[in-house]
C-alpha cells in the first residue's frame, strides 16, 4: 500500500490539476492540506507547492483530503503558487 506520505518520502510527486470554470467553481487534485480558509482567500498544500487563493464569498463544496479533492465556489480573483511556506503564499496576497 502506497500513500501521499510514502511517495514524499520517496521524493516522487503526485499528480495535481487545478480546473477554474468561469471564475465561479474551482475544482483541484493533488490537495495535501488547506492551511487556512475563509471567504475572501485560501492557502492549501498541493503536491506541486503551496497555492494562495484570492476572492469573494468563497466556500468549499466539497473536501476529500484522503483523495487529495478539494471544490470551492465563489469569485475567483487570482491564484498563486508559492515555493516553500504557507507563510509566502499568505503575503503574497496581502500586498495586493
Amino acid at each position: 500500500m502506497t500513500s501521499r506520505q510514502d511517495n514524499r518520502s520517496t521524493g516522487e510527486t503526485g499528480s495535481h490539476r487545478l480546473l477554474l470554470l468561469n471564475r465561479e467553481t474551482m475544482e483541484l487534485s493533488g490537495v495535501e492540506d488547506v492551511v487556512s480558509f475563509d471567504e475572501n482567500g485560501a492557502v492549501l498544500r498541493t503536491v506541486l507547492g503551496m497555492l494562495a487563493v484570492d476572492g469573494e464569498n468563497l466556500h468549499v463544496v466539497k473536501l476529500d483530503l484522503a483523495g487529495g479533492n478539494v471544490s470551492i465556489e465563489g469569485k475567483v480573483n487570482g491564484f498563486f503558487y508559492a515555493d516553500g511556506t504557507a507563510k509566502k503564499a499568505k503575503r503574497f496576497f496581502r500586498g495586493c
